[in-house]
């Protein structure tokens, strides 16, 4: 980024438990995530993945 933007990185996971200690809860909206291998999509090695949140189905 070369000094001319920010960045937050936040590691994380899934939990039903709530937060205890030092820790802090971040709400993260489901979302859709599109991730390409490099910019040039005419190249034949090309690779794209687009990343869905998926909840299981809870039945009755």
């Amino acid at each position: 980024m070369e000094g001319k933007g920010e960045l937050d990185h936040y590691m994380g996971a899934a939990t039903t438990v709530k937060t205890a200690g030092d820790w802090a809860l971040l709400e993260v909206p489901q979302a859709e995530i599109l991730w390409n291998e490099q910019k040039d999509i005419t190249s034949p090695t090309f690779k794209s993945k687009i990343w869905i949140p998926v909840k299981k189905k809870e039945h009755p």
